[in-house]
């Protein structure tokens, strides 16, 4: 039986986005923008970092397709941009729950 190998270009893809998602401000704000589409001022307030710093941290995650934004006025407000990252996301999570919980894995 032949083993199916991942395309190295979609590998190499894969591997960055997973580098990007390996940060946890990252994945809080994946989070948090599931739940409500806000500014960066917003977001800065509520994750208590510096909003040059997020902008920046924003700009990595909208080169990814992980967040979009959307100007109105002088605001933008960003939301989460693809169900499957944030599917992803809670799946990570919820697997290291099992393992801090020392739980048994789904099959």
């Amino acid at each position: 039986m032949a083993l199916d190998f991942i395309d190295k270009e979609q590998l190499i893809a894969a591997a960055k986005l997973a580098k990007v998602l390996g940060h946890p401000l990252r994945i809080q704000i994946l989070h948090l923008l599931n739940q409500q589409t806000m500014t960066v001022g917003e977001l800065a307030h509520l994750l208590n970092v510096e909003q040059s710093s997020l902008s920046h941290t924003l700009k990595k995650m909208r080169e990814f397709q992980l967040v979009s934004q959307r100007r109105a006025g002088k605001e933008i407000y960003y939301s989460a941009t693809d169900s499957h990252i944030i599917e992803t996301v809670q799946r990570l999570l919820d697997h290291e729950a099992h393992v801090l919980q020392n739980a048994p894995h789904h099959e």
